[in-house]
């Protein structure tokens, strides 16, 4: 017969040895949760655009009218900085999700300056509703993208 103290001894165990997968989401579940939100606050005027994770990247579907899309990518593990940010567009308030990546993979390029170097920055941004800080997201969507940035090789800051 087992004592109560070697009881108490394995119970303790086995919550230490399986409190490790409570305690943070894996990659598909960040990658969902992101999704979801970028879903339910998306613009009214974006709602045809998506945004989709495979194979480590990021893809987002622009449907800028004329009946078809514009897809750009960027390597997860390429973003170097994340921004989001409000602002005006089109004198409607919104709110700015910003990827940075160093890469030359997507569509928007410009230069940046890091440690006075000049660096390729490739930028993927898509406008939610103001209703996204409000509801306090800012913070949750910045950690979870630098943790998906993390769990997929990279290093990104929030700017």
């Amino acid at each position: 017969m087992f004592k109560f103290e070697n009881l108490k001894i394995i119970t303790i165990l086995i919550l230490l040895l399986t409190s490790f997968n409570c305690l943070g989401q894996s990659k598909s579940e960040t990658e969902l949760w992101i999704k979801k939100l970028y879903n339910t606050y998306k613009l009214d005027t974006e709602k045809k655009n998506e945004l989709l994770f495979a194979a480590g990247d990021i893809f987002q579907m622009k449907h800028p009218g004329y009946g078809c899309g514009v897809w750009s990518s960027i390597p997860l593990k390429d973003i170097v900085f994340i921004e989001i940010i409000e602002n005006d567009f089109k004198e409607k308030n919104v709110v700015t999700i910003n990827l940075f990546s160093n890469t030359a993979n997507s569509i928007n390029n410009r230069t940046h300056f890091i440690n006075s170097k000049v660096h390729v920055i490739n930028e993927m941004s898509f406008n939610l509703k103001p209703s996204f800080i409000a509801q306090g997201f800012k913070e949750k969507m910045e950690n979870a993208f630098v943790d998906l940035i993390e769990l997929n090789g990279g290093n990104a800051i929030i700017k």
